[in-house]
């Protein structure tokens, strides 16, 4: 109770939460671009899965704030604005989220796509017919919660906006960072109720969404 009076909204408020939404969202649509084509070569190839794996798996493998170093070390000749801040901060979340993404998608389709890829050969299927027409509707539900995942785990994150961010650019996580830097612990408990909530919101259907799968 304390927390919802505590929730000060002001303009920043809305600013963090919607940068917090874009970065999210941007991070969610790389990680499925990232986790299809590595879920289908790890599902479909007999040799090197190993090779896939690792790669899959680089983002529990390496700690964040290791791999937020090595990109800013690496291309902090570009992040010169927003724009560009935002795009590297967005790729470097998908990447921590593959591991969960691939583990998702790949029981589906191993599951339910690969005693339909003679069939699809059969009839000609293949690129983006067969993925409109086959795996598009089986894997509706693995997909959105590989993509709820992959959002959630973006909304809460800290390092990358941390090390990666540029001047004015701010989100929920480092919102409170800031405020509990200047002693405002009370606005920054209403912060981290709101992104608390906004985060169980989307773990609890995400779930909801597996345990249909």
């Amino acid at each position: 109770v304390s927390g919802v009076q505590a929730i000060d909204l002001r303009p920043l408020l809305f600013q963090a939460l919607g940068t917090s939404v874009l970065i999210a969202t941007l991070s969610a649509a790389i990680n499925l671009l990232l986790a299809w084509p590595l879920v289908l070569l790890q599902v479909r190839l007999t040799r090197g899965r190993w090779l896939i794996t690792a790669v899959s798996l680089a983002g529990l493998i390496l700690p964040p704030a290791v791999l937020a170093t090595g990109w800013f070390v690496l291309l902090r000749g570009l992040i010169t604005t927003q724009a560009s801040s935002v795009i590297l901060i967005s790729c470097l979340n998908a990447l921590m989220a593959l591991p969960f993404s691939t583990t998702i998608l790949g029981a589906s389709m191993a599951a339910q796509l690969l005693p339909q890829d003679r069939l699809c050969a059969q009839l000609g299927l293949s690129g983006w017919q067969r993925f409109k027409l086959i795996d598009a509707p089986v894997l509706t539900r693995p997909i959105l919660q590989a993509l709820l995942v992959a959002f959630v785990l973006s909304f809460g994150d800290l390092t990358a906006i941390l090390l990666l961010g540029s001047q004015g650019l701010v989100t929920l996580p480092s919102l409170i960072s800031a405020e509990m830097g200047h002693y405002r612990s009370a606005a920054a408990q209403g912060t981290a109720l709101l992104l608390a909530l906004l985060c169980l919101a989307g773990t609890l259907a995400a779930n909801r969404i597996g345990r249909k799968t």
